[in-house]
């Protein structure tokens, strides 16, 4: 229990679906100690787009199958799953274009080559000088800095969030008793003013739970990407 670390959800319910030799699973390769931070993220367009919210790109996607192209942070990303999530709950089809990063693709975003991203809430001055349009947040609750912006749901899409997260974990085998203490401890820290300050201006939502509940989300995923997976034969070996 001195070794503990935190881990990122494509890693964990993404990879293990892709990968021949990449195998974690639950139980088994770790002790789940905190379901520790989560955020969502912000669907945004090009503004040459002819729409504005989300029943318009989808009426738009279907009516124009493979036009719209998304940007992503690379195949098998948390951003490119988002997307493929989306298009298998709506019945659309998009084009897929990965880049190494949100900063790789800004150029093509402005300028239209790429039609949409999912990522951070940073878009304003875009916004201001009409390049990028906001469509949804994909969390529970409308980001707060674009409180004009709906959610996924309340377009909608009921119970339908897209949320990247990141959990605490120990070596297989930990002692309950330390678990209990990493948890407690932890629990603590994300409560403190400086640490949740610190993880908004990153970005990241502090959630702190118990280690069933790390375990449930993990479990839960899982079942969620491996038919994605499949479907669009991800392979990253």
């Amino acid at each position: 229990g001195h070794t503990i670390g935190l881990i990122f959800d494509a890693l964990f319910v993404v990879l293990p679906h892709a990968s021949a030799s990449y195998k974690v699973e639950p139980g088994r390769d770790y002790t789940p100690v905190m379901l520790t931070l989560e955020t969502a993220s912000l669907l945004n367009a090009h503004a040459s787009l002819p729409f504005r919210d989300l029943k318009g790109l989808i009426a738009y996607a279907k009516a124009n199958p493979g036009k719209l192209t998304f940007g992503s942070a690379g195949v098998g990303s948390t951003s490119h799953m988002y997307w493929e999530r989306l298009m298998a709950a709506t019945g659309t089809e998009f084009t897929h274009i990965p880049y190494k990063g949100s900063g790789q693709a800004l150029p093509d975003r402005l300028t239209g080559v790429c039609n949409m991203w999912m990522g951070a809430a940073d878009i304003r001055p875009h916004m201001d000088a009409g390049k990028l349009v906001a469509i949804a947040s994909t969390g529970t609750q409308r980001f707060a800095d674009y409180p004009e912006v709906p959610t996924l749901e309340e377009q909608g899409m009921q119970g339908f969030t897209l949320k990247a997260w990141a959990g605490t974990i120990a070596p297989p085998g930990t002692p309950p008793e330390i678990v209990a203490k990493l948890n407690g401890a932890l629990n603590a820290a994300l409560k403190t003013p400086d640490v949740r300050k610190r993880m908004a201006d990153l970005g990241w939502v502090p959630i702190g739970s118990t280690p069933e509940a790390l375990d449930a989300r993990i479990r839960a995923d899982l079942e969620t990407y491996g038919p994605i997976v499949r479907k669009i034969g991800l392979k990253v070996d």
